[in-house]
């Protein structure tokens, strides 16, 4: 889905903040081989969405169904997110814990002082 659907704030944003940490999580680490690739994230959302899916519209129809029967379908889990011959777990992410993000800082008006 690569963060191109028309509303993906709307989506899943569990699914982008976790893509994020684990993005995050392979800088901090220095390793290029955690997060799994595109296909393996395009593999994860076809085996899960119908095939006759083939527009938002039709997205929005079927995932109000399928979300009341199963919520938890089209969430990404740190599992789905790893490659398995990168050698880490869970275990390891959370013992590094999730990247921490700078406190935001208003902008500074502009102007003399």
């Amino acid at each position: 889905m690569q963060g191109e659907w028309p509303h993906p704030a709307r989506l899943l944003p569990h699914n982008r903040a976790l893509l994020d940490e684990v993005g995050e999580w392979e800088q901090r680490t220095r390793r290029r081989d955690i997060l799994v690739d595109e296909q393996t994230l395009f593999d994860f959302y076809d085996h899960r969405v119908p095939a006759e899916v083939a527009s938002a519209r039709h997205f929005d129809r079927w995932w109000k169904t399928a979300r009341r029967d199963n919520p938890e379908l089209l969430t990404l889990s740190l599992k789905d997110l790893t490659n398995d011959t990168a050698g880490v777990s869970e275990r390891d992410y959370r013992r590094s814990g999730p990247p921490r993000r700078p406190a935001h800082r208003p902008a500074r008006a502009s102007g003399w002082r």
